[in-house]
């Protein structure tokens, strides 16, 4: 449970960056080739998620508070990826450290979820589209980007002819 709750939640991290991601293809222009918008891509996919809030954080379009949450945010994972799993099985095992682990992971969860549905707000307002805005052209072309096996994606290639 634990492994499961804390794999969630690091998966929301995940997400939450691809929002910010999001945002900042916003900053793409328009006449930009395809080559040089994945060059931006992959440059953001080098960046770490505290380095990508960081350089984001100050930009003006920001609700008041939302900067300091997506740093808040950014010590959450780090916590997360560097100190709870080893912190959690060190304490001496009981039912009540159990549960009280397994419930610090759900109250994180929810804060994260929270953010992030503000977030993806925050990003339709500037412009980001939902993939529901998207006629069935684009959803064809976006999805002929998707790789086509586990080995491609965790590999990064880019379809079927990279």
């Amino acid at each position: 449970m634990v492994y499961v709750g804390y794999a969630g939640l690091m998966l929301q991290f995940q997400l939450m960056e691809l929002s910010l991601w999001a945002i900042q293809a916003l900053s793409v222009r328009s006449n930009s080739t395809e080559e040089q918008a994945f060059v931006r891509v992959e440059k953001w996919n080098s960046t770490t998620f505290g380095a990508l809030v960081r350089g984001m954080k100050n930009q003006n379009h920001w609700p008041a508070g939302m900067g300091d949450e997506l740093e808040q945010a950014v010590a959450l994972r780090n916590h997360l990826a560097h100190h709870f799993l080893r912190e959690f099985f060190l304490v001496a095992p009981s039912t009540e450290h159990f549960e009280d682990g397994v419930q610090q992971l759900l109250d994180w969860s929810l804060k994260v979820e929270d953010l992030d549905d503000r977030l993806m707000k925050h990003a339709r307002k500037l412009g980001v589209p939902d993939l529901s805005d998207l006629d069935d052209g684009m959803r064809a072309e976006l999805d002929e980007l998707r790789p086509r096996s586990w080995r491609e994606a965790s590999l990064g290639v880019r379809g079927e002819d990279s």
